[in-house]
């Protein structure tokens, strides 16, 4: 068994070997409510001196105002704040947080336990900070890349449906289009599949210009396309959305189709805030009306008639 002197031994060796992993590191004596430096503490805490320092939540503070972005902030100030710290240490030996600094590098900040009494009430954490800026772009890459389709760079069918799911589980009631290209497999047949590929493209850069940043766009697959609007809730919000997306779609010039036009047919059904149908049910009823609008020569737009309320 080892005594007193060897476990403060072997907890200093162990502080100084992972302390080559932080860019900065400091204890917290949450019971005398002071802070150490262990390394950087003079760029990450500043106002610090060697040694104990009192105010540990006061120096602590000091980082939101010197060093995090603004992004970040608010976020920080919640993390750093020593009064939850042992509530949140409860379940656990770790709490992490990732945020920007004011160099606009990624960080993670991390609290640990690091003593506890004999009736394990935390007394004393560890604060460090690793830089993680080419760990996180990384992965935020690929996450891009897991969530966009490929071809077009909007979301990709899974992600833009379980995106819409959400939205109406929250309540947020929307207009929802469904849409393909007419006559899609005669361009690929009589141009070829790159020029195919080229009006996809096209399309998917029209729903770019003529939705909203907070509105859902994506490719389904082959030539068909979705959009939930949120908060668009009848036919007088929906059709000026709708005339900016054909007028787009009108405007589309690719050389190799000279003078062929690109015509869509588009099926539109409103989500009620009230609603509690699934979207599988959602879908359908667009779907229902895109077969109506293919049976108009043209570009077309058909909304689904409720049952309930009555032509929205």
């Amino acid at each position: 068994m080892l005594g007193i002197g060897e476990n403060k031994k072997n907890t200093a060796l162990f502080i100084k070997a992972i302390s080559s992993i932080y860019v900065s590191m400091h204890n917290i004596d949450l019971v005398n409510d002071t802070i150490e430096g262990i390394n950087g503490s003079a760029d990450e805490l500043p106002g610090m001196t060697k040694g104990k320092n009192p105010n540990a939540a006061s120096l602590l503070a000091r980082i939101v105002d010197k060093i995090i972005d603004e992004r970040s902030k608010d976020d920080m100030l919640e993390f750093l704040d020593l009064r939850t710290i042992r509530e949140r240490l409860a379940e656990t030996d770790t709490v992490t947080i990732e945020f920007l600094d004011n160099r606009d590098k990624w960080c993670r900040g991390r609290f640990i336990t690091s003593e506890k009494d004999s009736d394990g009430i935390i007394k004393s954490v560890l604060y460090v900070v690793e830089v993680i800026d080419e760990e996180k772009r990384q992965r935020d890459k690929l996450m891009f890349l897991s969530e966009m389709d490929r071809m077009t760079g909007i979301n990709n069918r899974g992600t833009g449906e379980n995106k819409i799911r959400k939205a109406l589980l929250n309540g947020n009631g929307g207009l929802f289009l469904l849409m393909d290209v007419d006559k899609f497999k005669s361009i690929n047949d009589n141009f070829g599949h790159s020029t195919g590929d080229k009006v996809i493209i096209a399309i998917a850069n029209c729903m770019r210009k003529s939705f909203r940043g907070d509105d859902i766009i994506l490719r389904l697959g082959g030539d068909e396309f979705a959009a939930y609007i949120p908060h668009v809730l009848d036919k007088e919000s929906a059709i000026p959305i709708v005339d900016r997306f054909l007028t787009a779609i009108d405007e589309i010039n690719i050389y190799e189709l000279k003078d062929r036009k690109i015509d869509v047919s588009i099926g539109a059904a409103f989500y009620m805030p009230e609603d509690t149908y699934s979207f599988d049910e959602l879908y359908k009823h667009a779907d229902d009306c895109t077969y109506e609008s293919k049976k108009v020569p043209g570009s077309c737009v058909s909304f689904y008639k409720r049952q309930d309320k009555g032509d929205n």
